[in-house]
């Protein structure tokens, strides 16, 4: 039998030892989790052969399942901000993901052969999806960080010319590569020019979204 507890609430800093946190409880929660990278998006990362798109749906009520079997309360729901990529970790097989923060309207295809995205334009299904997936982890006594950036494919990856933020994949006529380096590490740091307060204000939207309806 699973056991199953309702999560009290926001974990906050534990007031007479900050090196923990605590719910409403009062009391110190210690935190304790298994990470996998399709929790929020799909996406074949680590799954052999798994180069379709759509990538395969990834089953979170399986996977909450295992945490309450091995009495875990804690996982980050990871996000994936380019649409295609590959890399040398998983033998440069293409990786794809969804769904994302964007609706994909077009006119016209962006790099991944889908339409374009309306970067004004924020995608209900992907918001629905995580404040479900929130609950459902909350119903069962589990805590989740919710991831809204990731750079790590920018970094260390070929997925920058399939990410929203770059110009031939939104109808925006957004471009978040400031320097023109094909990289977009600026990206992390929106520098004080139009085109960055213009981003700044996309992920602003984004951000601010997540909570409310």
């Amino acid at each position: 039998m699973l056991l199953t507890l309702v999560a009290k609430g926001p974990l906050r800093v534990l007031s007479s030892n900050p090196r923990w946190f605590t719910d409403d409880s009062g009391k110190a929660v210690y935190l304790a989790g298994s990470h996998v990278w399709q929790n929020l998006q799909d996406n074949g990362l680590i799954i052999r052969g798994a180069t379709s798109s759509p990538p395969p749906v990834f089953d979170y009520e399986a996977y909450l399942n295992f945490l309450a079997k091995n009495g875990h309360n804690f996982f980050r729901l990871w996000r994936w901000e380019t649409t295609k990529w590959t890399d040398r970790y998983t033998g440069n097989q293409v990786k794809y993901a969804t769904p994302h923060p964007w609706v994909r309207t077009g006119p016209g295809n962006a790099n991944d052969g889908k339409p374009k995205f309306d970067l004004t334009r924020l995608n209900q299904e992907y918001f629905d999806r995580l404040r479900a997936r929130v609950k459902a982890a909350g119903d069962r006594g589990m805590y989740v960080a919710v991831m809204l950036f990731e750079g790590w494919e920018i970094q260390f990856t070929d997925g920058w010319p399939n990410h929203p933020f770059h110009t031939a994949n939104n109808v925006n006529g957004v471009e978040a590569d400031l320097n023109g380096d094909g990289s977009a590490l600026e990206f992390n740091t929106i520098r004080d020019t139009e085109m960055g307060r213009h981003v700044l204000k996309l992920q602003e939207a984004y951000v601010g979204r997540w909570w409310t309806r």
